[in-house]
Formats: structure tokens, C-alpha cells, sequence
């Protein structure tokens, strides 16, 4: 507006986005979200392994407080759908979504004074893959990847 009031007839047409600035503005967004989106992607699957790597440390160490407390022998087996971890019978450890388990088809035995008959298999979880062993005299588990 000018001094008196009035419109002046440069400011009649300065209001909202060019066309141009629009376009510009959305192809800086398409190339943030080109860059960003793999890297979620891979920041995702990251994940999910942690959290398997997790529940299948925490079902191990589960098994064996328990064989060692109950001073018994304590089996853990992957359950028929293949998405827990199954203790005995007793309790079980869900697998995150996305997350397969190759087990030892007998299952690991852990006996009442913490060792364990051992044993191997692979983690995947997206592209990755981890393999992990399970020591027979401790009844540790180690991720060797």
C-alpha cells in the first residue's frame, strides 16, 4: 500500500509462489528425500538386527539362569511359526518382524551347572545376515559377524 492509502499497482500482483518457485522448492525436496531415504532404509534394518541380536541373547541368557537356578536342564527351541524362542515350554522370546532365525533343529540344551550341548546358526534380518555360535562350556553366546 502507498502512503495514501491506496494500492499501489506494483503490489497488486506480488502476492503467493511463482510457478517457478513452487517447482524449485520441489525439486530440493525430491533430491532431501533421494539422499535421505536409503539411508533410512539401511538405518532401519541396523535396527532390526539389534533387536534380534537382543532377543536371542536374552532368551539364551533366560535358558540358562533358569537350567542353572532350577539346577535341571533347560531346552530352548524355535517355535513352529519360527518367530520366538521357546523355553521349555515355559516362556517364549518373540522375534522383531523381519527377523529369521536359522536354530538347531534339536535346540540348544542348557544343563543345571550352565553348560550347554552348543551350537550355531544364522541370524537375517533384511539384506543382513549374522552368523552366531553358542559355547558349550558356558553356554555363552557369541555374534561372530
Amino acid at each position: 500500500m502507498s502512503a495514501t492509502g491506496k494500492p499501489c499497482p506494483a503490489c497488486l500482483h506480488d502476492s503467493g509462489f511463482t510457478l517457478l518457485e513452487m517447482m524449485v522448492t520441489v525439486a530440493i525436496l525430491a533430491l532431501i528425500s533421494g539422499i535421505a531415504f536409503p539411508r533410512l532404509q539401511i538405518l532401519l534394518a541396523r535396527q532390526t538386527m539389534t533387536e534380534a541380536r537382543g532377543a536371542v541373547a536374552m532368551a539364551v541368557a533366560r535358558a540358562r539362569g533358569e537350567a542353572v537356578r532350577r539346577d535341571a536342564p533347560t531346552r530352548l527351541t524355535l517355535a513352529s511359526q519360527g518367530n520366538a524362542l521357546v523355553m521349555s515350554g515355559l516362556a517364549t522370546t518373540p522375534l522383531p518382524a523381519g527377523a529369521r532365525l536359522e536354530w538347531p533343529r534339536d535346540g540348544l540344551l542348557i544343563y543345571g551347572d550352565g553348560s550347554a550341548n552348543g551350537a550355531s546358526g544364522i541370524l537375517r534380518a533384511g539384506a543382513s545376515a549374522s552368523r552366531f555360535s553358542i559355547d558349550p562350556a558356558t553356554a555363552r553366546l557369541e555374534f561372530a559377524s
